[in-house]
């Protein structure tokens, strides 16, 4: 995985809400800490996750909060993503930064852990609900020349509080978040309203 150093960008866009992306490159598909990648993403993103319960649920900053994780022949990303109002997005981008490095050492329970399992294994199987759904993972996996699908949901079971440790200090590096954030433009006066 190459390394690639903090960015940060700020671009003008929208009219209301701010949106703040941070970025981390991660291996590709067949590293074989992918089923530890996946639940450490599944402890900060989904809709329970760190993010969410911090930033919306506890202080109330946000629209919607969540990360996910892309993989594919030759590396990927993990992104999280915050949607906030403009006043609170100096906050909201610390905390969401804060979040995503607190799982290199901060604690880690082991109930965290379970739902976090059970939420990358219940998600894969609802995605492999119809036969055109089955059909895409088998391509997909087979392309990749990743095992059959229940040897990986058996990964993901099998992933340990040290195995998410480990791939948080592996990828969730602070000097290698590129941030975009998304903030809707100062407005110029109109001279008809003026």
């Amino acid at each position: 995985m190459p390394a690639h150093p903090a960015q940060s960008l700020t671009i003008e866009a929208g009219q209301e809400q701010a949106h703040i992306f941070v970025g981390l490159p991660v291996t590709g598909v067949a590293a074989p800490d992918r089923a530890a990648l996946r639940v450490a993403n599944s402890i900060v993103g989904r809709s329970s996750g760190r993010l969410y319960g911090e930033i919306r649920d506890r202080r109330g900053l946000a629209y919607a909060a969540y990360s996910s994780v892309a993989q594919y022949a030759d590396g990927g990303i993990l992104y999280a993503y915050v949607g906030t109002d403009p006043a609170n997005l100096d906050e909201v981008r610390a905390l969401t930064i804060a979040e995503l490095a607190v799982l290199r050492d901060g604690p880690l329970e082991a109930d965290e852990l379970d739902d976090a399992r059970g939420n990358e294994v219940g998600g894969r199987i609802v995605g492999r609900e119809t036969s055109q759904e089955e059909a895409t993972v088998l391509a997909r996996d087979a392309v990749y020349g990743l095992p059959p699908a229940e040897e990986q949901d058996d990964r993901l079971r099998a992933v340990t509080l040290a195995d998410v440790r480990d791939a948080a200090r592996t990828y969730f590096d602070p000097a290698l978040m590129t941030t975009v954030v998304a903030r809707p433009g100062v407005p110029t006066p109109r001279e008809d309203l003026a």
